[in-house]
């Protein structure tokens, strides 16, 4: 268990974390930068996310830290990964529940005052969350093995 909380590991996951924060962003994040202003393109597209994903990231390390911190938590945690990865399939779900016309909410975005469906931020928010803590607290070594042991019990 100590060579899954290696720097490198970390660094793996927080890179991962980052790219698919970056990728919800673009996808369900607020539709501001879709105006042709380059004052919001810079804004909306390269100052926000990188200091909204900083922050998550943070934010779900300090929110995890007891579970890398109590070796009674660490080692049920560890030994359950699918935990996370249920977390993570309902973080995504809301992604997409966020900007489903149900739960969408009218925004204004232009000069013309047009109306346009925007992602609902509170469903968005939630999934952001889940999705990071999900995925920075996840053990893929853990994972692999927990396959590889429930394929040899089923071939047995």
């Amino acid at each position: 268990m100590k060579n899954q909380s290696s720097t490198i590991s970390i660094l793996g996951r927080v890179g991962i974390t980052i790219i698919a924060l970056s990728i919800i962003y673009i996808f369900f994040g607020p539709p501001s930068y879709v105006e042709a202003e380059m004052i919001n393109a810079i804004f909306f597209l390269f100052i926000v996310p990188p200091i909204l994903i900083a922050l998550t990231i943070l934010f779900s390390f300090i929110i995890g830290m007891p579970i890398r911190m109590i070796p009674k938590w660490c080692s049920w945690w560890y030994n359950r990964p699918y935990i996370p990865l249920l977390i993570l399939s309902i973080g995504i779900l809301f992604c997409f529940l966020s900007v489903h016309p149900q739960f969408s909410k009218p925004h204004v975005t232009n000069s013309e005052g047009q109306i346009v469906q925007g992602s609902n931020l509170s469903i968005l928010c939630v999934g952001w969350l889940l999705t990071s803590f999900s995925l920075l607290h996840f053990y893929f070594g853990a994972f692999i093995q927990f396959v590889k042991n429930k394929l040899r019990s089923n071939n047995k």
